[in-house]
């Protein structure tokens, strides 16, 4: 299947929509730079169609919390964990589209959140994103689909996960994007996820999550792992919808 494969091919649809949509220098070079990682994955590519439970074509643009509200409505899951809150805009907009969810979401308490050097001293992981500690975390979690939202406050790397064994049917990870850090929320989210379960991982250009995934999924070659490029995700998820 040419979804399967990570050739310039099969990625060339990809690169050239960023070569539109990021005029930038820079940017263009980043997004080039990501597509290049892309190829150079073990992780098959594949399109979302072929991963959702009623396959049917994806059309229009997602913001990055309106598109993990639509995976979590799509798979119908009722038990959600974040890694990594910040604002709280990913976990309001699945609490808002998906009712029947529950979202228990982890950041780091407010006097590690607005302290960077202090976050670096004290972690247990390498902390990473310097210009997000200027904003209070969680501010946007609020009104009526905040009821389905429980925060949790508390150093990722400290955080002990055998309370919600098995608790969780989707857990989405965008904490800190260092390998130290993805690596230790990975560990815990699969002691988390329920059999049959689903894991999606944010920022996959970053070099901590690359690194890390490409280093699960060589060591683990049986584990459904598949790379969603346009949205610049992994997920863990069952067989493809179609073959």
């Amino acid at each position: 299947m040419k979804d399967h494969k990570n050739s310039f091919g099969a990625n060339l649809p990809y690169l050239l929509r960023n070569l539109v949509r990021y005029g930038h220098p820079r940017r263009l070079l980043k997004a080039i730079g990501r597509e290049i990682k892309v190829q150079a994955s073990p992780i098959p590519v594949i399109g979302l169609d072929k991963l959702l439970p009623f396959p049917q074509p994806i059309h229009g643009d997602f913001s990055n919390s309106t598109f993990v509200a639509f995976l979590v409505a799509s798979y119908g899951a009722r038990d959600v964990f974040e890694f990594g809150t910040y604002l709280g805009e990913t976990a309001m907009a699945v609490a808002d589209k998906c009712p029947d969810a529950h979202v228990t979401t982890l950041d780091l308490p407010d006097e590690l959140a607005n302290d960077f050097p202090l976050a670096k001293a004290r972690s247990g992981v390498e902390v990473t994103d310097e210009y997000l500690f200027h904003s209070k975390r969680g501010r946007l979690i609020q009104g009526e689909a905040a009821g389905r939202i429980t925060q949790l406050r508390q150093d990722s790397a400290k955080f002990d996960p055998t309370p919600y064994a098995h608790a969780f049917d989707f857990i989405y990870i965008d904490a800190s994007h260092s390998y130290s850090a993805v690596k230790a929320d990975s560990e815990k989210a699969f002691q988390m996820l329920r059999p049959g379960g689903r894991i999606l991982w944010d920022d996959y250009g970053y070099t901590g999550v690359w690194r890390y995934l490409n280093e699960l999924a060589e060591s683990r070659k049986g584990l459904p792992l598949y790379c969603l490029p346009d949205f610049g995700k992994v997920i863990l998820a069952g067989a493809p919808a179609k073959l």
